[in-house]
């Protein structure tokens, strides 16, 4: 008897400690996840007098990434001012553009961009000319 009263004491116990949470786990940085260090960033236009183009979508689907991350993609919307800055991991890019005011949407010549770890890409859309420049080069973030 003495063994089934103890049992009965300790059950409590036992249950308020198996139910106790774990501390939770370090964050571990995902590797693919922008850490806002890295990317693109530039202007968006249109026109012969260069206005900005606001309001254009602008997307980056990743080239020749590890098979096992599938294709990574990042995007950001231009601002009033047709400029983009869009938060990439290090790696190889393409580059598109769907602007509502373009028939069709899309800007139809992706842009190949590589995105150096520390560092945005410069790029400038010309969207009315479907024409995605080179950028002079990229600068360090600060």
């Amino acid at each position: 008897m003495h063994t089934s009263r103890a049992a009965l004491l300790l059950l409590p116990l036992v249950l308020l400690t198996s139910c106790a949470k774990a501390p939770p786990a370090p964050h571990m940085k995902d590797p693919l996840e922008p850490d806002e260090t890295s990317g693109v960033q530039g202007i968006c236009v249109r026109g012969a007098d260069r206005r900005p183009c606001a309001g254009a979508r602008v997307d980056l689907q990743q080239v020749g990434g590890p098979e096992w991350a599938g294709i990574q993609r990042f995007g950001a919307t231009t601002d009033a001012a047709g400029g983009l800055k869009v938060p990439a991991p290090p790696g190889r890019y393409k580059l598109g553009v769907d602007d509502p005011a373009v028939p069709g949407g899309k800007a139809h010549a992706p842009l190949s961009v590589t995105v150096k770890k520390g560092e945005y890409t410069e790029v400038e859309v010309d969207v009315d000319k479907l024409d995605i420049r080179e950028p002079a080069k990229s600068q360090p973030t600060k």
